[in-house]
């Protein structure tokens, strides 16, 4: 389970991903996301059926992953997500986001290094263009605090990068706090990140 929560000057945004794990590393979930609060009073929710600059919002989704193991420091996974948006039967959109990555993993220290690529079409990411994603975990007291950074390349509404701090409660429990910036061309806000790993 994940969720992470963007707050910005304009919204609170909330993104959250349940998984259930199946054999031979593949899994299977559902995901809610874009679920926005202006910030403004009254406080209210931001659907979104119409203006392609952004996501169709909120979206619920269905996703799966299948992960790959080259050796013990290379590893493969392969995804997707689709679903539609709600709150306006009469323009329901159809999303989908599929992606590849390598994960590149340093078993001493405990850091990663994933590069990638995804397509999204409009009800996903807004318009706009973009293909590659990536980021990096690098330990600071390993298996405690880590740096994490995080870039979604591109010029639609999603495409952002976020350096951030992450904690380990727990080998399978962690809490991270960041900073969105926009990907240049981009209109994304920046944003204040809080994400929360249960595995």
């Amino acid at each position: 389970m994940q969720e992470q929560t963007n707050i910005s000057a304009n919204t609170i945004q909330s993104n959250t991903t349940v998984d259930y794990g199946l054999a031979n590393n593949f899994e299977v979930g559902l995901n809610l996301f874009f679920l926005n609060l202006a910030t403004d009073l009254p406080l209210r929710t931001q659907n979104n059926s119409t203006n392609t600059t952004a996501p169709a919002a909120p979206l619920l989704m269905a996703n799966a992953q299948k992960g790959f193991s080259a050796n013990n420091w290379l590893h493969f996974s392969l995804g997707g997500q689709t679903g539609v948006n709600l709150g306006d039967a009469a323009n329901t959109q159809l999303a989908w986001l599929t992606y590849g990555t390598a994960i590149f993993r340093e078993k001493n220290t405990g850091g990663s290094l994933h590069l990638g690529m995804y397509r999204g079409n409009i009800a996903y990411n807004g318009s706009g263009n973009g293909f590659l994603m990536g980021g990096i975990e690098f330990p600071i007291l390993k298996g405690t605090f880590h740096f994490v950074f995080d870039i979604i390349q591109g010029s639609h509404a999603n495409a952002v990068f976020v350096p951030g701090i992450l904690y380990y409660f727990s080998e399978r429990t962690g809490f991270s706090v960041g900073w969105q910036k926009p990907f240049p061309a981009s209109a994304t806000e920046q944003a204040l990140v809080f994400e929360l790993s249960l595995l």
